[in-house]
């Protein structure tokens, strides 16, 4: 009996194509080990315009997308840094 592997890529994963890296997608679905060989078979979806298109690939032929660089928040300087809650007009959840 064969042992299932855990599913390695997460619903809404940024993936592309192997073979294709220019195509990316994201996981929008999980079939579980169909493919040959166990593989776990994912629903794929292209964003495009104007309408979005679906497609079934397996683990074999797809990567997660290298993430993209995060943009680091600006530093607040000045008054506006000494700002309290107190100093605020509206109401501020705690």
């Amino acid at each position: 009996m064969d042992v299932v592997k855990p599913p390695r890529f997460a619903l809404g994963d940024k993936i592309r194509v192997i073979l294709h890296p220019e195509v990316t997608g994201f996981i929008v679905g999980f079939y579980g080990p169909i493919a040959p060989n166990s593989e776990q078979a994912y629903s794929m979806r292209l964003p495009r315009k104007p309408k979005s298109r679906y497609t079934i690939v397996t683990e074999g032929q797809i990567e997660l997308a290298e993430p993209t660089a995060a943009v680091a928040a600006p530093e607040i300087s000045g008054e506006s840094a000494n700002l309290k809650s107190a100093d605020c007009p509206l109401p501020v959840a705690p």
